[in-house]
């Protein structure tokens, strides 16, 4: 259910441009956001506009949203799945993640230099 999984290597991974470690989040990356509010991307071959599963990856970026608002999107569904590791994201016009597009991650750029909005910015 949490979509994360721990390997144990044989020998030594080397990090290049395709192999990178997963950073987890951590409280202090807040501080760091350009605004206020947390943006991240999916990625993924889920269900799209046609209900079948799409034929070229896709990718959408969008902000969390808070619990009530997410709660008065759908009570029902909503209700009963949130918990304290989980959280709700998407955009008004219904970008989100879609049915397939499970264990993709929510990657949430955080930059090295706090609040820096630039196109050129280094982070993780």
């Amino acid at each position: 259910m949490n979509d994360i999984a721990l390997l144990k290597m044989k020998s030594q991974v080397q990090f290049n441009d395709y192999i990178q470690p997963a950073c987890l989040w951590h409280r202090s990356a807040y501080d760091k956001l350009p605004t206020d509010r947390v943006y991240g991307t999916v990625v993924g071959w889920g269900i799209d506009i046609t209900d079948q599963l799409s034929p070229q990856l896709k990718k959408a970026t969008m902000p969390t949203i808070s619990e009530s608002n997410c709660i008065k999107k759908n009570p029902l569904f909503y209700s009963s799945v949130l918990s304290v590791r989980k959280f709700c994201a998407g955009l008004d016009d219904g970008t989100s993640a879609c049915n397939g597009d499970s264990g993709g991650g929510f990657h949430v750029f955080v930059p090295d230099i706090p609040k820096d909005s630039s196109v050129n910015a280094t982070g993780s």
